[in-house]
């Protein structure tokens, strides 16, 4: 099964996605944002990767520009403004996804990307 690459400060978001994820097959590695810069150098390893977005959208064009288009970028986000998702578009970034989403939802994200990919 793939491998996903958390990265977020939040624990409940983190251990809610490591949870659900790991229960359905998914292998999962959990990253905190104040430590990217110097634990990426493996990041092509992943399958996808997940940013918990921050206005700051700095991690998501550092990452954007280790990997190619192949590993999709999600950022996790609580926020629906069509600002903050644009820009985060224009960051790099794949696809959004809610936290505040059903489970069943976030994992059809990943599910839509693994037909895709395979």
């Amino acid at each position: 099964m793939a491998t996903i690459l958390i990265i977020t400060d939040d624990a409940s978001v983190s251990s809610f996605l490591y949870e659900r994820l790991t229960g359905v097959g998914y292998n999962i590695d959990i990253m905190q944002s104040k430590n990217y810069d110097s634990s990426l150098k493996h990041i092509r390893r992943y399958d996808y990767i997940m940013i918990e977005q921050s206005r700051d959208l700095t991690i998501c064009k550092y990452i954007r520009h280790l990997v190619d288009d192949s590993i999709p970028i999600y950022l996790l986000t609580a926020t629906s403004s069509a600002e903050l998702i644009i820009k985060g578009i224009e960051a790099g970034a794949t696809d959004f996804i809610s936290i505040a989403l059903p489970f069943g939802d976030i994992l059809s994200h990943i599910q839509r990307n693994d037909i895709v990919k395979y």
